[in-house]
């Protein structure tokens, strides 16, 4: 059980550190921001600023979880985790999507800091930028420092945060994490 929550607290750090920046007018703003929020344990910030098809893609990822777990015996540890100790499916689905992203985005805060973070660059490609940041973070009593590239999408004005194709992983981690079968 622990190895398997060490595993998602490691996927969920990537993830949100892939994840969130609010529509800035600049790539580099948007993740200096995100990781502003980060280091603040701002979930409702942090889920906010997801590109808005990233956030409801991870929504869809975690309510297919949630219902492949509410089919099983309980405990039902990832609805417990996410929506609430005696939460229902109903409930999961009524819940506005940044609030479920960021109930799982508060679950990664729990298991780690960031304690700081430098932009060092960004790589322009058509409508999206690539952030080149260094994140200095804590996360089951290990420190690390990682090079970390935040990508960004164009949404109206501004710019937010991608997830670089980590849903699949998430959506195996909380398989892993909820019991579940981790077939497609």
């Amino acid at each position: 059980m622990r190895a398997c929550l060490s595993r998602l607290a490691l996927t969920l750090c990537t993830l949100s550190l892939s994840a969130a920046a609010l529509a800035a007018a600049t790539p580099e703003q948007a993740a200096s921001e995100y990781l502003a929020a980060l280091q603040r344990k701002d979930t409702e910030t942090m889920a906010a600023s997801l590109h808005p098809d990233e956030l409801n893609g991870m929504q869809q990822v975690l309510l297919s979880i949630l219902e492949q777990e509410s089919r099983s015996k309980p405990p039902h540890k990832a609805m417990a985790m996410f929506v609430g100790p005696k939460a229902t499916m109903a409930e999961a689905r009524a819940m506005p999507a940044a609030k479920l992203v960021g109930k799982v985005l508060a679950v990664r805060l729990a298991m780690s800091e960031v304690d700081s973070s430098q932009i060092l660059g960004s790589v322009p490609e058509k409508d999206q930028a690539h952030v080149l940041a260094r994140v200095n973070s804590r996360a089951l009593g290990m420190e690390q420092s990682t090079l970390t590239v935040i990508s960004t999408r164009r949404d109206g004005d501004g710019w937010k945060l991608l997830l670089n194709g980590q849903i699949e992983s998430l959506r195996r981690m909380l398989q892993l994490f909820g019991g579940g079968d981790d077939k497609k």
